[in-house]
């Protein structure tokens, strides 16, 4: 998702020149430390991202890493964003997938030059058939990556003019993606995601876009129930920036309907899990930790009463 603190720039000209030349430099292999954003590395609140989802092949741990690459503070070409296997018994870990590179030399269709992240904003990591699936964000795309030699297909190229931001997926027959909303930037402040914009594509193996269910809001996880209902997280709904305790849990009904199963959450980010229990997990707390004062927790929702 795009990066939600580091340097404040003021409209004009200069911040678009110096990150466009930033874009432009890193896809020739140059990494320019003068003009580099803090976003995702280590950013200006000395946060750090690294690992942002994981999911088994054959019992073989993969780790989805964000927070690799130039862009992100991370010059040492060995740390790429990307997709690693984690060796659990040593606790190492080898890169399967350089994600960085591949971001250079496939550029996106409608890349937003005055928000881009080179290396992207890797979100959400699937296995599906002995393949990993992951959603990056920040530019827009659905990729496919073979874990046996690292090879990365682009299913979909999902960016926009307006940005949208696909973040959470889920698999059932189809690709679920759902998206965050488009940025609200109004001539007076506070500017935010707008309410009820976020989309939920289907999307095939193929890449092909089947169908799209609008009307949520700043959607973060989902999850397919045993009894294939789809549960959508939203981070935020008010028409705002992101605001505490606006986070919720709905429910997708067949018809369009969309039903609140649980509310006053406060900034919520999947992936979200069904456990072996039948009951659904994701966390909350889960960001801005600054202005809630509160560490993240891990919910545990019972939902059975909506799968009858």
């Amino acid at each position: 998702m795009r990066a939600s603190a580091g340097p404040t720039f003021k409209p004009g000209t200069l911040y678009r020149r110096t990150y466009r030349a930033h874009f432009e430099g890193q896809l020739k292999g140059h990494c320019h430390h003068r003009y580099r954003r803090p976003a995702l590395g280590i950013n200006a609140n000395k946060a750090i991202q690294g690992v942002t989802d994981l999911d088994f092949i054959d019992g073989e741990l993969y780790a989805l890493v964000a927070g690799g690459g130039c862009s992100h503070g991370i010059s040492d070409p060995r740390f790429p964003a990307g997709v690693y296997r984690v060796d659990r018994r040593y606790g190492t870990a080898k890169l399967v997938a350089n994600l960085s590179a591949f971001f250079a030399a496939h550029p996106v269709a409608h890349p937003d030059l005055d928000d881009i992240e080179p290396d992207g904003t890797l979100f959400s990591l699937a296995a599906v058939h002995h393949k990993l699936y992951a959603i990056e964000p920040n530019q827009g795309r659905l990729l496919e990556i073979n874990p046996e030699d690292g090879h990365v297909r682009q299913l979909t190229d999902l960016s926009a003019d307006p940005w949208i931001g696909p973040t959470a997926m889920a698999y059932h027959g189809i690709f679920r993606i759902g998206t965050l909303s488009r940025f609200h930037q109004p001539a007076d402040p506070p500017i935010g995601y707008r309410a009820g914009d976020a989309q939920i594509f289907g999307v095939t193996k193929s890449g092909k876009v089947v169908e799209t269910d609008p009307g949520f809001s700043t959607i973060t996880g989902l999850a397919v129930s045993p009894r294939h209902r789809l549960y959508v997280l939203e981070f935020s709904d008010a028409n705002a920036p992101p605001t505490i305790g606006a986070g919720k849990l709905v429910l997708a009904g067949e018809d369009g309907e969309i039903e609140e199963i649980l509310t006053g959450l406060t900034f919520p980010v999947g992936n979200m899990a069904f456990g072996p229990d039948g009951a659904l997990y994701f966390s909350n707390y889960s960001a801005f930790f600054g202005r809630t004062g509160r560490k993240g927790e891990i919910l545990r929702v019972e939902v059975p009463f909506q799968e009858d």
